[in-house]
């Protein structure tokens, strides 16, 4: 069977957790089909994880980082960001060409930006792939309708996800076959659960004392993740009711260099949280913390399909989140956590004393939990779903390329299995099954 040449364009924030591209590494790492040329801006430790992988790695440097704003730039900084639009469309555009990829994926909005025009022209199909969704009270603006026009498919991670983007930007039904939906892998090689005794050993290892009630946030320290408002908010709720308590914030905690980190660091002082909080900071072994916690939990002020709750999920361990996107496709749907409004700290509050309470009820909303992981994100399962999606574009591109050489209108075929197809592999698998 032939290898599908898929360029990957994966821009990275420097943040040594990140969901996003996690998700991504592993359809580039586990792809048996697929002979992947990855795109990207920075030098981290996951570009050696894809060379080990047997992807070919390119290192594209632009001038600003990820995280910074075009409008607050200043003149000079914005003509160097748009010299390099015109640089990374033209390199791509060099690299369709020489390598003849059919399927250029952009993982994201500024990789699309950076070489959606140039894989385009170059005649590739360009795949949007979208992580997350806005918060509630926010609208999205004139780039995504943009984003949607650039690119001939975009895919989502969860039919919740594709419902909000259809709503939100109007999509009239003639192009909603262009918006698919695939859920993201977990590896139940790290990621499964664990006995009641291999917990202890791993509880002990990471210093959670027996008697301790240990819930895990893991997120990197940004303000869409709203761990300030958790430090503010519910914590000092929780304190009251539950004793023993311990919140263990993992994930990238750098508050000499990451502003929000710091603000959290001073408001744990302020409120005489040392004693309860504990900031783990980046761990390469996160999983053990999803095996040793009791519960995990998100408030998020938006997500597309949390990596936390289906990391969480595959280890046993429920979690209780705020109403962002997925969460009660995920957690509802498949009797597996708890979801209560969004910001309401007092409802999350409740919840999780509940759960303190009633460990039978934690235990068997874990064991759905893991069942529900294995069965929606299974890497074979995933895999083969992007194999078929990459290899209908594909011959999409050739077909369209054939049409064009003999002045033949070119015959239409869908890149996706129709939305409720996707669904009924998907959303519709309930836990027992």
């Amino acid at each position: 069977m032939n290898s599908l040449k898929i360029i990957f364009v994966v821009f990275q924030t420097g943040n040594l957790a990140n969901g996003g591209v996690e998700s991504i590494s592993q359809i580039i790492e586990h792809g048996q089909r697929l002979a992947p040329v990855v795109v990207t801006q920075v030098e981290t430790p996951i570009n050696q994880r894809w060379q080990k992988s047997g992807a070919e790695v390119r290192l594209w440097q632009i001038p600003y980082n990820m995280c910074s704003s075009f409008y607050r730039a200043s003149f000079k900084a914005k003509l160097q960001r748009l010299c390099s639009l015109f640089e990374t469309n033209w390199r791509m555009y060099q690299l369709v060409r020489s390598t003849g990829s059919p399927v250029v994926h952009c993982n994201d909005p500024t990789a699309l930006w950076h070489t959606g025009f140039g894989a385009k022209l170059a005649g590739a199909k360009v795949v949007f792939n979208i992580r997350g969704t806005k918060a509630a009270h926010e609208s999205y603006g004139w780039n995504w309708q943009m984003y949607f026009r650039l690119s001939d498919r975009q895919l989502v991670l969860s039919q919740e996800m594709r419902q909000t983007f259809i709503e939100q930007l109007a999509i009239p039904p003639e192009r909603q076959a262009n918006l698919g939906c695939i859920y993201s892998i977990v590896n139940g090689n790290t990621l499964h659960p664990v006995s009641a005794p291999e917990q202890d050993t791993i509880r002990q290892r990471l210093g959670i004392s027996p008697d301790t009630f240990a819930i895990g946030y893991i997120a990197t320290f940004r303000e869409c993740k709203a761990q300030l408002e958790v430090i503010e908010q519910l914590v000092p709720r929780l304190k009251q009711v539950i004793p023993n308590l311990k919140i263990y914030f993992v994930g990238d905690f750098e508050p000499d260099k990451n502003e929000y980190a710091k603000r959290c660091g001073e408001a744990v002082q302020r409120l005489n949280l040392e004693q309860t909080i504990v900031f783990v900071g980046y761990t390469s072994a996160v999983s053990d913390w999803y095996k040793a916690v009791d519960l995990v939990t998100i408030a998020s002020n938006q997500e597309g399909l949390a990596r936390c709750m289906i990391e969480s999920l595959a280890c046993g361990t429920p979690v209780v989140s705020f109403e962002v996107c997925s969460a009660r496709e995920i957690l509802e749907g498949h009797t597996c956590g708890r979801v209560v409004p969004q910001a309401d700290y007092p409802a999350m509050a409740e919840v999780i004393q509940v759960l303190f309470e009633q460990p039978e009820l934690r235990r068997s909303l874990g064991e759905n939990g893991a069942v529900a992981a294995r069965a929606l994100f299974q890497p074979e399962h995933i895999i083969q779903q992007y194999e078929m999606f990459y290899a209908s574009l594909a011959t999409r591109q050739s077909r369209s390329q054939a049409a064009k050489d003999s002045s033949q209108e070119p015959e239409i075929v869908s890149a996706f299995p129709q939305p409720s197809v996707i669904s009924s592999q998907t959303v519709n698998r309930s836990p027992s099954s």
